[in-house]
């Protein structure tokens, strides 16, 4: 059953894949071989009806051409309809299961992003246009994951016609290449991506959680990353001190918080540990001393600016 999902699912992908080469294809020479291709369907079209249903000229040209250039225009609709088609359904799948394959800025752009921004700037936003350009460079399904990731992000608004930058793409393009700087890891991006989706679909309490996941996985990859392979050793160590209660996998962020200053990782009162205690206030609020109630939303935004602060950096 697994390998016939398997095989299914690879069939699906190549039949996506060659449609979008056929596509790109198609506009890619739109203004040339196909459009010599609708002027000899007219050209055909033509001499048929005169030995068919002669007419006199003008209409015996007119008809066809007319033919011709109708199609030749509804096949540009179908071909950019497709396509947008495409960008929609790699942002819905972006949204379910966030992934960037390299490192990104702290706004979650990786460098062929700003490939496709520019292209998307150059040619007006038309699918026909600047497709076809971007797909000389990089690979097809790479471009369309590409701008349902910048859709997703919101970097971009894709039409059924063209696809338009927003405000936040504009700023993005505005920023001098020198001062872009890929240091964020692709797995704690795919992390604030989810707390950012979280955020737009107002589960406000599961975006916290997600900050608070993404602190946990980020203390025990650094620790894991001192110690390398006795990292469970050491961590043993200091459990029998009662340093931390829980097994290295089920350790909270206060015991990984306890453990990584005792170790060095971070030092008591930097600004790396103050921003997870500013955290841990939001967290467990009930744990500390106040009686200030704020609304959820703003909880999860200052837990969201507290580790994106923590990830700038931490990663310089």
């Amino acid at each position: 059953m697994g390998s016939y999902l398997h095989e299914k699912d690879k069939c699906i992908k190549t039949m996506r894949q060659n449609t979008l080469r056929l596509l790109l294809w198609y506009s890619e020479r739109l203004e040339n071989e196909v459009f010599l291709m609708h002027v000899g369907l007219a050209i055909l079209v033509g001499y048929t009806l005169y030995f068919l249903y002669p007419l006199e000229f003008p209409w015996s040209w007119m008809v066809p051409i007319t033919i011709a250039i109708f199609l030749y225009y509804y096949a540009k609709g179908l071909v950019r309809k497709k396509l947008s088609q495409m960008v929609r359904t790699a942002a819905k799948d972006f949204s379910e299961k966030p992934s960037f394959k390299s490192k990104t800025t702290e706004e979650l752009i990786e460098a062929i992003d700003i490939e496709i921004l520019s292209a998307i700037r150059d040619n007006g936003g038309d699918y026909i246009k600047f497709m076809p350009d971007l797909a000389l460079t990089f690979d097809t399904d790479e471009v369309v994951a590409g701008l349902g990731k910048l859709t997703s992000l919101e970097k971009v608004k894709a039409y059924t016609d063209k696809i338009v930058l927003t405000a936040e793409g504009m700023e993005i393009l505005s920023t001098p290449p020198v001062s872009l700087s890929y240091t964020i890891p692709p797995d704690l991006a795919e992390r604030i991506v989810k707390v950012k989706l979280l955020m737009k679909s107002q589960d406000f309490g599961s975006a916290i959680d997600e900050v608070n996941k993404l602190f946990e996985y980020l203390l025990r990859n650094e620790f894991k990353k001192k110690y390398q392979d006795d990292y469970e050793t050491e961590w043993n160590t200091l459990r029998k001190n009662q340093s931390v209660k829980r097994d290295f996998s089920k350790a909270s962020l206060g015991e990984l918080l306890s453990a990584c200053r005792q170790v060095r990782i971070l030092k008591r009162g930097d600004f790396f540990e103050n921003l997870i205690l500013a955290f841990l206030k939001i967290r467990v609020p009930g744990k500390h001393e106040t009686e200030e109630v704020v609304v959820a939303e703003e909880n999860a935004q200052t837990a969201l600016d507290l580790a994106q602060s923590f990830l700038r950096h931490w990663y310089r």
